[in-house]
This record gives structure tokens, sequence and C-alpha cells, in this order.
């Protein structure tokens, strides 16, 4: 009998959103524990250099790539051969995995000072050296936190979403005691030990739920097996995909090196911040809907794969639009709230982080909504398009900063990135319409600009009158929410219901 089930995409993306919003906001202690204990200096900048070299190389070999290209293959095997025969490739795809980041997290640990000549070049010596000596101490998180990753991929394609959606609040936990406790003694170490701890606790706690799924573990290894081969096919531009995706963040790092002090950590503080919602909502959804479209698209159920797709793209207006709207207007008032003038955290560094927070925020919906349509694609086994469009995007992000960070400085930076996105939704919904399935792309637009006109009508009086910053963005949550629920109310009564009824809080109630 087939463990896997059947998916419902409102409430499984809202447990995704509840444990994604919880890290969020223990990733907001994390950051604000940064930025009180060490500011936004040479430091930080090393720190968050050395830890985004580890997560290109995560993304890269671990989930990222791996996971979205194993399930549409795990799953063809399953409709054709049963679960019982398709478990051997869950087996063949991690012991793979396991000696390929094991090479991989070696090499890092004895190349690391040559990967931060590259990567930070424009950094002071005293600096790259830090880089370097952090990155050393987090190498093997690579290794730990790659499994983990694609363990959660397979977790995920049965209908588990909330214990890997958990993984990422042990790593919060876990480095925010790190500072608190060993910080006075260790400095930033501290940090970079904190990192490594949570990629071996992230791999532990979902171990025992994999096991659950396959009823033990088997030592195979090919490399000629016919659906690893596949995978491999997948893998391969779907590397680049990745690569893209996070080589973009690089290149802004490689850029902003040769601004002022603080600039990457102003960056890093202005990413994580407008990251938020793309991890709650952009991230969660596209988690949620894939495996689902996956098989739809396998069984050739091109209707419900549309459906999904859809119902993913309105949900991600609802939820993402708001914030847009919020982290363009309020920008300046989110650092506050978040940051303030706490600790080593300057109001210099308040300004850094709020020129890059309001230009990054305009790409908001693009930045999310590219997480939806890359799986579309990834979901008809073709990841060679998506790749495509992603590498174009490296170079238009690479050439626009080039250019912009002459004339803007940081905002330059976020600007060129925010174009380079742009261009890669239009190229990702355009060419999937086109190959594949006709979305209902003027329904969907004038969903999207009804919320757009929504948001700016509700947060403009508030930016204009209001000088609270805490309250001004209670208020515009609550008064957005209800002017939805009124919209719903008078003018889709039957949707409103319906997604009323998936909400497992109020599913009995309404």
């Amino acid at each position: 009998m087939s463990t896997m089930k059947k998916i419902n995409v409102v409430k499984s993306s809202f447990v995704v959103m509840s444990m994604i919003m919880l890290s969020r906001i223990l990733g907001m202690i994390r950051t604000l524990a940064i930025a009180y204990f060490f500011g936004a200096g040479a430091v930080t900048d090393a720190f968050y250099s050395a830890l985004q070299i580890s997560n290109l190389l995560r993304q890269l070999l671990g989930e990222g790539a791996l996971g979205t290209s194993f399930i549409p293959i795990y799953n063809e095997r399953v409709k054709k051969e049963g679960e019982k025969a398709a478990r051997e490739l869950i087996f063949l795809t991690l012991n793979f995995l396991f000696v390929f980041l094991l090479i991989t997290s070696l090499i890092m640990l004895f190349g690391s000072k040559w990967i931060t000549d590259i990567i930070v070049f424009g950094y002071p010596e005293p600096t790259k050296l830090l880089v370097t000596h952090l990155l050393r101490i987090m190498s093997f998180y690579l290794f730990f936190v790659g499994l983990s990753g694609m363990i959660c991929a397979v977790l995920n394609n049965y209908g588990q979403f909330l214990l890997p959606a958990t993984t990422s609040i042990f790593y919060n936990l876990v480095t925010i005691a790190a500072m608190f406790f060993f910080a006075k003694k260790f400095a930033i170490d501290a940090m970079a030990w904190g990192v490594l701890v949570a990629g071996v606790l992230q791999l532990v706690v979902v171990i025992p739920s994999l096991l659950k799924i396959t009823k033990g573990y088997r030592m195979v290894f090919s490399l000629t097996n016919q659906y690893m081969l596949r995978i491999f096919k997948l893998v391969v531009p779907r590397l680049a995909g990745v690569f893209s995706l996070q080589f973009n963040l690089t290149v802004d790092q490689f850029f902003g090196s040769f601004l002022v002090v603080g600039s990457i950590s102003a960056l890093n503080n202005a990413s994580y911040l407008y990251n938020l919602p793309l991890g709650m909502f952009g991230i969660a959804i596209g988690t949620v809907i894939f495996p689902s479209i996956s098989r739809h698209a396998e069984s050739k159920r091109w209707r419900n794969v549309k459906l999904e797709i859809e119902r993913g793209l309105t949900l991600l207006t609802i939820l993402v639009v708001p914030c847009m709207v919020a982290s363009v207007l309020f920008a300046h008032q989110i650092v506050m709230v978040v940051f303030g003038h706490r600790g080593h955290f300057t109001s210099a560094d308040d300004l850094l982080t709020s020129q890059a927070l309001w230009v990054y925020s305009i790409g908001l919906f693009s930045f999310t909504a590219v997480q939806i349509l890359s799986r579309a694609f990834y979901a008809m086994k073709n990841t060679k398009d998506p790749v495509k469009y992603a590498v174009l995007s490296i170079l238009l992000n690479t050439l626009f900063c080039a250019i912009f960070v002459h004339f803007f400085a940081i905002r330059g930076i976020a600007l060129a990135t925010v174009l380079a996105s742009f261009i890669n939704f239009a190229q990702l919904y355009y060419w999937y319409t086109k190959k594949y399935i006709k979305l209902n792309g003027k329904k969907l637009s004038r969903f999207f600009m009804t919320i757009l006109t929504v948001c700016i009508v509700i947060a403009l009086p508030l930016r204009i009158f209001l000088h609270h910053n805490l309250l001004m963005l209670i208020l515009f949550t609550i008064l957005y929410f209800i002017v939805l629920f009124l919209i719903y109310y008078f003018f889709d009564r039957a949707s409103l219901k319906k997604i009323m009824k998936k909400v497992p809080i109020i599913k009995n109630k309404f």
C-alpha cells in the first residue's frame, strides 16, 4: 500500500509557513544578537562572507539541486515499479551524496584560502585571513546540512512537511545559544562553531523519519543505474540554475567588498529582512506544490497542474505583495524596529541597511514567484530552460552591479539583483506558458494589481500621518487583512469559504 499522502496545498503551506515563521523569528533574534555583539564591521563582514560560501556549496550539492531533480524521477519509478523497488533510488542517491559531500568538504577545508581570495577579492588582507579561518571551521557544515536537505526532500515527497520545516529552527537555536554563551570568550569563532554543530543536529533529527519510510537502510552504490543516470542528467543543468541564484549573492558580496566597511553586513541584514517573506511564502508554497505538480505531470493531469500553479501564484500574491509594499515604504521603520541603535549597531549601519532593503524589496514578488515557476519546469523534467534564464540573470546582475555600484553604491548592488530577478521571472513565465500550459495571465495580473492597489492605499496614509514605527507596521498588517477579507466576502464568498475550511485552526468553525 502506498504511504504517500494526497497533499492539501493550503493546509500544508500553512504548516510550513508557521514553522518557517518561527524559524525566521529566531533568525531575527540571531541577527539582532550578531548586530548587538559585533555591530556591522569587518568582523561580521568576514563571518557573513564565510557563511555565504558554505551556503552556496550547500545549495549546489545538497537539496537545492539534487532534491528537485530526484523527486520527478522517483515518482516515475514508483508509478512503474512500486514504492518497494523505488526505495533503492533513495539509498543510491544518499550514498552518492555522502561521498560527494565528504570530498567537497575536505576540498573546502584545505582550499579555504584559495576560495576566499577569489570570492572576496576586495577585502583587506586581515579580513580575508579571518574569512579563511571561519570557513575552515564551517567547512563540514556543508556535509551535514547537504545530507539533511536531501532527506527533507524525500520526506516532503511523502507529504511530511512539519519536521523538515523545523530543521532551520534547530539551526537558529544552536547558533543563538553559541553566541550568548561563548561569544565573550571565543568572539566570532563561537558563531562558526555554532553553525557546524547546528548542521550536525539538522541531520540527526531527520534520520529516524527517513528510516521509518525506507524500513531500514542499504549501503548500495552505483553510477550506472538507469534512474541515477537520469537524475544526473537533470541535476547538471539544475546545478547551474542553483549556482546562478546563489552566485548573484556572491556577486553582490564581491562588489560590496569595495564599498565602505560594513556594506557586506548591511547587504546581509537587508537580505535577511526581505528573505523573511521569501522563505515563509515563496519557498514554503514552492516546496508544498512541487511533489503534487510532479505527480500530476507524471500522470498527464494537465488541468490539475495548471490549477496547482495558479493557486500557488494567487496565494503568493496575497501574502507577498503587502510585504513588498511595506518593505519599500517602511524600510527605515522596519530596520529601526528590528535593529534600532542597540549595542554596536549605529545610525550609519541603519542607513546602509535601509537603503539596501527598500531597493531589494521592489523585486520581492519576482524573487518568490521564481521559486514556483522554476519548480513547474522541474515537474516537466525540464531543468535546462530554467538554467538558461538563470545564467542570463547572473550575467545581467554582474553587468548591472558593475554599472550601478559607481552611481548608487549599495543601492546599485540591490537594484542590479532586482532587475536580474525581474527578467528571470518574465522568461520563466513566458516560456512555460508557451511550451507547456497556458496560465490565466490576465486573471493573475488583475488580482496582483488589485492587491497592490489595496496595499498602497492603506500604506500611504500611515506613512504620511503616523510616526510610531512599530504601530505603523502593526496597523498596516491588520488593515490589509481586514480589507482582504471584505473583498473576498463581498465579491468571492465561495472562494473565501473554501479557503477558510482548509485552514486547520478554523476548519470546523466556518
